[in-house]
């Protein structure tokens, strides 16, 4: 009895445990001294407030900090005024973006790269990248993506961005081209322009998920399918879905809404789906420790 007793207990713990990660991850580590407003944190994010911020940032990852854990927020679009860009994490380089990358329902125009290499807004993303919009611009290079050419590790996440700017590449995507990671919950109606294309991933994907194209994220419905694909896309990406912008519609497209995501019992259907495994779990755990204890109790009346 007590062998079970513990097994019971540690399988709580364990559950209790992942279920915060899953709906609430917790990222650790802190990056070095930044020329940034913030402190880095979840709560205090470093501010990208205008281009020279995001030049800054650039330049700081592709000269070796990685910012692993860091949480970044951009607090107005910004305007890179069609100067050539170097992405942040050059696709040859040896450092790159292992952050969070919170656009805030903002994005980013004429963002115009350089002519040769793997190019997108970045080379290589590692971290995560979301609640952000490419409007205008045109990548160039060989295999490209608006927001980045290639993943760098598995847990790389593109999630609630969009992209109307042209790719021309040989190999060419709206958001990625070859990308280790996973892509949710975002929309491209733009101009692809080059040999081998795809709206979302030109060459390939771990996990796209609720994503749109062109004539797609034009209507009501889309914004509907975007609000609603949030919890799921939260859920897969291991996001705090808090942190996440819901979309509105403007009369003629989608566009970021200003607000951050809560829950209505209107989400309620999806938020069993996105969290329906981990209900279960704790539910048998709840029952089993509540046997545990009546039996305990029980037990000590009789002594």
């Amino acid at each position: 009895m007590k062998r079970l007793k513990s097994f019971v207990l540690f399988v709580a713990v364990l559950i209790t445990v992942s279920m915060s990660q899953m709906i609430y991850p917790v990222v650790a580590g802190m990056g070095n001294d930044a020329p940034f407003s913030g402190n880095g944190t979840k709560k205090s994010p470093y501010l990208i407030e205008n281009a020279k911020d995001l030049i800054s940032l650039r330049d700081m990852v592709n000269s070796g900090n990685s910012f692993e854990g860091v949480y970044f927020r951009q607090t107005e679009n910004i305007d890179l005024a069609s100067n050539e860009w170097i992405p942040i994490g050059e696709y040859k380089g040896k450092s790159y973006f292992y952050g969070i990358y919170d656009g805030n329902g903002h994005y980013i125009e004429n963002l115009v790269t350089v002519k040769s290499g793997n190019n997108g807004l970045f080379g290589k993303l590692g971290g995560v990248v979301m609640n952000l919009g490419i409007e205008s611009g045109d990548i160039y290079g060989n295999c490209i993506g608006a927001f980045t050419s290639h993943a760098a590790g598995s847990k790389a996440v593109i999630i609630n961005c969009y992209n109307k700017a042209t790719v021309h590449g040989s190999r060419g995507g709206g958001i990625a081209d070859n990308f280790n990671g996973i892509i949710l919950n975002c929309w491209t109606d733009c101009e692809l322009l080059g040999k081998k294309k795809g709206d979302i991933y030109a060459y390939s994907c771990v996990k796209a998920v609720n994503c749109y194209t062109n004539n797609d994220t034009k209507n009501e419905v889309s914004k509907e399918a975007l609000n609603k694909g949030i919890l799921v896309s939260a859920s897969k990406a291991e996001v705090d879905v808090n942190d996440l912008n819901t979309w509105t519609f403007d009369g003629e497209k989608v566009v970021f809404s200003e607000s951050k995501y809560r829950f209505t019992l209107a989400d309620f259907p999806q938020w069993i789906l996105a969290y329906g495994t981990w209900i279960i779990l704790g539910s048998i755990t709840m029952v089993a420790l509540t046997i545990i204890i009546f039996e305990f109790v029980s037990k000590n009346k009789k002594v």
